[in-house]
């Protein structure tokens, strides 16, 4: 049975519960995008398991998840925190709690300029300039030529993946560049949140959203205790929970508990985006083959570019990240050496687009392995990767790069093949 057949039988039945240890399977990926899920409030983590269980299913559009009860016994929570999760999914598009008789949390497809409008927001709190969007259109267009021309496709199995990155990921990326690119570092409020008017939690999260300028998202201003929110929205605790929740998913604000404290903005992580942009790849059919060859032209061209910028000051902390990951080759350090990479670039949308191509590639990671072989191949290939940036070689630092992430593919999947666990891949940058 094909994926679409098994997906169609499936639509309108309940999705039988994941495994408890698919929740270690995400470790990887927040690890990679910097997602701290000790900080996250129980509705922001139950709206991300059932994010990710839905990539896991596939992304089975029309399927019922549950309903309000069995999601409370399920999660054994409140059905309080239930709706505080709905909510979230309901926002980005994810979900949303069908009423009536066989009803329960429906899966959604997310629309393109759904998604695109929540990216828009995360990346309005980030300040950037018309030249930095200008930048990563210019970013973009090499890409396009880089998968022309470095990877032609000579069968249908090279063409399907080369399609999905034509019609899924790249038309994502661009819409949201030309969002940004029309109105300088924002959009009008109509424009980028159609999703925030449905509910009154909603609704007054748009309105919260408003308050996040980028230059009170820089200071952490506070927004309002629990009681003066309530007051100023005229709704009660519950719901407010409810909009906070939503902000918090988008990592636009915290919660302080305490005297004195409140609901204050922060300047958010791109680990939500990052999720989210996961969740519009798997809804609209990208596969991890895809994602990984758009992520292999998009690291090579990265790496050209930091080539250009780097100064002395970016080869000696790109070089002090190697010699720690040396002492210490743990995960969290590899992505140290990767952001110390990356910082040159100084450019959040081009951080954001190598970021989510890589986290959506290794989903499935779960973290947890420990391969020496890997380790040390890593350190090989990005030691001749930053001495081609040392040199201020791009077409050098552009071919380490291509072979460092061969490389790595090559040991990986040795590795994948020889333990039987089938489909995984390493996305190193």
């Amino acid at each position: 049975m094909s994926t679409s057949e098994a997906r169609s039988e499936l639509v309108g039945r309940a999705i039988p519960p994941a495994p408890v240890s698919h929740l270690s399977n995400a470790t990887f990926f927040s690890s990679l995008v910097g997602e701290l899920s000790g900080e996250l409030k129980l509705g922001c983590q139950i709206s991300n398991y059932i994010e990710a269980d839905l990539i896991r299913l596939q992304w089975p559009t029309g399927m019922i998840y549950g309903s309000e009860a069995e999601l409370s016994k399920r999660f054994q929570v409140g059905r309080a925190v239930i709706r505080e999760a709905i909510r979230v999914l309901e926002v980005r598009g994810s979900a949303r709690m069908r009423r009536g008789p066989n009803g329960g949390l429906q899966v959604l497809r997310p629309s393109r300029a759904q998604s695109v409008a929540l990216a828009v927001d995360y990346v309005s709190l980030l300040s950037v300039s018309p030249a930095q969007v200008a930048i990563a259109q210019g970013f973009i267009d090499n890409i396009k030529r880089r998968l022309t021309h470095d990877e032609p496709s000579h069968d249908c199995g090279d063409s399907l993946p080369l399609q999905q990155i034509d019609t899924v990921a790249l038309p994502f990326f661009e819409e949201l560049i030309g969002k940004l690119g029309k109105s300088g570092d924002c959009c009008t409020q109509d424009d980028i949140r159609p999703s925030l008017h449905r509910t009154r939690a909603a609704q007054i999260a748009r309105r919260l959203m408003a308050e996040c300028t980028s230059r009170r998202t820089a200071e952490g201003m506070k927004l309002g205790s629990t009681l003066d929110l309530c007051e100023r929205y005229a709704t009660d605790r519950g719901v407010l929970r409810q909009a906070i929740r939503i902000l918090e998913s988008a990592g636009a604000v915290a919660s302080l508990g305490g005297r004195g404290h409140g609901v204050v903005s922060q300047v958010p992580r791109p680990a939500s985006v990052c999720r989210l942009i996961s969740c519009h790849f798997a809804a609209h059919g990208l596969s991890t083959v895809a994602a990984m060859k758009l992520f292999h032209a998009t690291s090579v061209e990265a790496a050209a570019r930091v080539a250009q910028l780097a100064g002395p000051d970016d080869v000696a902390r790109i070089h002090a990240a190697l010699q720690k990951f040396e002492n210490s080759p743990v995960t969290h350090i590899m992505f140290e050496v990767e952001e110390s990479l990356t910082r040159t670039l100084d450019n959040p949308l081009i951080d954001l687009i190598l970021l989510s191509t890589k986290a959506f590639s290794c989903w499935e990671i779960s973290g947890s392995e420990d391969f020496v072989q890997l380790d040390r191949v890593y350190l090989t290939e990005t030691r001749k990767l930053a001495d081609a940036i040392a040199q201020r070689d791009a077409l050098g630092a552009a071919a380490a790069q291509d072979a460092k992430y061969r490389r790595l593919a090559e040991v990986w999947g040795h590795h994948v093949r020889a333990d039987g666990a089938g489909g995984y891949y390493l996305t190193a940058c």
